[in-house]
């Protein structure tokens, strides 16, 4: 899943595999899951636990890192429940 940030750190991809584990969403995990960001420089600051990457937006803010991994989570959940069986020609 690519995500409009300037990065995904360790945090992030945890907190996205914890949520998918607490939603009950099978076959997906730590080992098939890759995250990539488009390194936008107009996202929300302040979402991961480093504070090098936090310093210009004043720290570490709890609920931008919320919404970042809540949103990942229901964007993998919907595209999970839309899978369906294709033929590639």
């Amino acid at each position: 899943m690519i995500v409009d940030l300037w990065g995904i750190d360790q945090s992030i991809k945890a907190d996205v595999i914890r949520g998918l584990k607490d939603r009950r969403i099978e076959g997906l995990d730590d080992d098939n899951v890759m995250l990539l960001a488009t390194h936008d420089h107009a996202g929300p600051g302040g979402f991961t636990r480093y504070n090098l990457y936090n310093m210009t937006a004043g720290g570490y803010v709890a609920q931008s890192h919320d919404a970042v991994v809540s949103g990942i989570v229901a964007a993998l959940r919907r595209a999970d429940a839309r899978m369906a069986r294709t033929t590639v020609r």
